[in-house]
C-alpha cells in the first residue's frame, strides 16, 4: 500500500491523491519494522521501515552520533518531533545485525515531508566502526539507504 502525503496551508502533513506529491509505503507502520519492498538495494544492504518500538534506537543512531549519550540525544528528539510537527512515520534504517553487533541500526534516515512536493531529509553521519562498520561499509550502507528509501518514493515534478 502506498499513501500519498501532501502537505496543506498547516504545514502538517495531510494525506493527498494529487499526481507528483511524494507516496511513501506505509508498510512496518506498526510497531516492528519490515523491509521496504521485501528486498534489499545494493549488495547486502537491508533497508527496514522504523516501527514505535525502535524509535529510540534510529533517533539514538540519527541524532547521537558517537556521543555516549546518544540514547538520550535521541529521546530528546523523539519527545520534540511533535512540537515541531515532525512525523516519524516515514523513518527508516539499516539494521545492526549486518555488522555482525546485533540490535540498533547502523544507519538510519528521516524523510519529513514539506510544502511545494518537497521533503526534508535526515541521515545519519559516520559513526564509530566497532558500532557501525568501517567507513566504506557505512557509507554504502548510507547510500543503500537513500537508495531504496527513494525508489519506493514516487516523486513526479511535472
Amino acid at each position: 500500500m502506498h499513501r500519498r502525503v501532501g502537505l496543506g496551508g498547516s504545514g502538517r502533513a495531510s494525506e493527498a491523491g494529487r499526481k507528483g506529491w511524494l507516496a511513501l509505503s506505509d508498510s512496518g507502520a506498526g510497531t516492528g519494522g519490515e523491509t521496504i519492498g521485501g528486498m534489499a538495494s545494493g549488495p547486502g544492504v537491508r533497508v527496514v521501515r522504523v516501527g514505535r518500538a525502535d524509535r529510540v534506537s534510529a533517533a539514538a543512531r540519527l541524532v547521537g552520533g558517537d556521543s555516549p549519550n546518544a540514547r538520550q540525544a535521541g529521546r530528546a528528539f523523539l519527545d520534540r518531533a511533535g512540537t515541531h510537527g515532525i512525523d516519524l512515520r516515514y523513518f527508516w534504517g539499516v539494521p545492526r545485525e549486518r555488522t555482525g553487533r546485533g540490535g540498533g541500526f547502523s544507519q538510519a534516515m528521516l524523510v519529513v515531508p514539506q510544502t511545494g512536493r518537497t521533503a526534508m531529509v535526515f541521515l545519519s553521519g559516520p559513526g564509530a566502526a566497532s558500532v557501525c562498520g568501517h567507513a566504506d561499509r557505512q557509507n554504502a550502507d548510507r547510500v543503500g539507504l537513500l537508495g531504496e528509501v527513494f525508489e519506493q518514493a514516487d516523486v513526479g515534478f511535472g
